[in-house]
């Protein structure tokens, strides 16, 4: 659970700076969308993946001490 903490921070980093640099330059920043959206969707990606391999090593766990 904790990697879902770490990366949503982030996510949150990221967009936080491209907001940013859109203020900055005055302009509607394109690129922050660009930049933004995929960036968010390899994030949940490498989350979910984690969270798939914690989930089947708990389960294994779980039945090696029952098995």
């Amino acid at each position: 659970m904790e990697t879902l903490g770490r990366d949503c921070v982030y996510v949150i980093i990221g967009i936080s700076v491209l907001f940013f640099l859109s203020l900055v330059t005055q302009s509607f920043n394109v690129l922050a969308l660009i930049v933004g959206l995929p960036l968010i969707a390899l994030t949940l990606w490498v989350v979910s993946s984690e969270l798939s391999k914690e989930n089947t090593q708990r389960l294994a766990e779980k039945e090696g001490k029952h098995g």
